[in-house]
């Protein structure tokens, strides 16, 4: 399988997203650690198993960062599995088999094992989820196809546009410029959801192609475009902008908003 390819702009941005996330899982361990273990029973997973799931998502990071600054690793190179696996690796070696022979009080699990791994899929799918997004923040807009029969699709195309962060409105063209004869599917899929195309070829479609624009509009958008963009809320929503796709006609005709005339 081919390792995808990303801009040095979008491993920066996916690297500061990781700090971030070393930064939630210190204060998780704070908390733990001073408030939680002293409620808890001796067997309570905050007493066994927390700091270990936290390990690797604290460390791998932290670790692949400094690489980084020190030039180990390349910048062009993002967090990679196997990263992962060398932290995985490392813990489970030094501290459950390493530690406990020269240090005969301690004792190593196959639980710790477990949970080292387990913080390792986290990280790695909150890896995977940091690059998607910083590709789609750092992706240059290309174009933006939408209904244009669409009332309240135009008026949203305008009140967006006139609220860019960079001050340029967004490339928006409705599906009634599109040279049908051309490209019949994408003319088709125009007039059902909204499109947005980045120079580096990615699409984007329905909520995550709104979450996309959001972004790049001033505050507070940007915190909406964010939640409609994470896979955490896909599940969410997808199916609400797909009843709003749905009903955008009659919704349209409700506030009195009429498409613009196309020449």
């Amino acid at each position: 399988m081919a390792v995808p390819q990303f801009h040095r702009a979008v491993i920066d941005r996916a690297t500061q997203y990781l700090i971030y996330l070393v930064i939630a899982g210190g204060l998780l361990y704070s908390i733990n650690r001073w408030f939680i273990l002293p409620a808890v029973d001796a067997d309570s997973f905050f007493r066994t198993s927390l700091h270990d799931v936290l390990a690797l998502i604290v460390f791998v990071p932290l670790s692949y960062f400094l690489a980084r600054r020190l030039s180990i690793i390349s910048p062009n190179i993002p967090l990679r599995l196997w990263h992962i696996g060398l932290g995985w690796l490392v813990f489970s070696v030094v501290f459950e088999w390493l530690v406990p022979n020269v240090m005969p009080h301690r004792t190593g699990t196959w639980g710790d094992v477990g949970a080292y791994a387990l913080g390792g899929l986290l990280l790695w799918a909150f890896n995977g989820m940091a690059l998607d997004l910083a590709l789609i923040r750092e992706a240059d807009l290309q174009i933006v196809y939408y209904d244009g029969n669409c009332g309240i699709c135009q008026a949203a195309a305008d009140w967006s546009s006139a609220r860019t962060v960079s001050e340029d409105p967004f490339p928006y063209k409705p599906h009634l410029l599109l040279d049908e004869s051309a490209d019949p599917e994408l003319a088709a899929r125009a007039r059902k959801t909204l499109i947005v195309h980045f120079a580096e070829g990615l699409e984007l479609t329905h909520a995550r192609a709104l979450g996309a624009l959001l972004i790049r509009m001033k505050q507070p958008w940007p915190l909406v475009g964010w939640l409609l963009i994470s896979p955490i809320f896909w599940p969410l929503a997808r199916p609400v902008y797909s009843i709003f796709a749905h009903y955008r006609h009659k919704i349209s005709q409700w506030f009195g908003l009429n498409a613009c005339a196309i020449d």
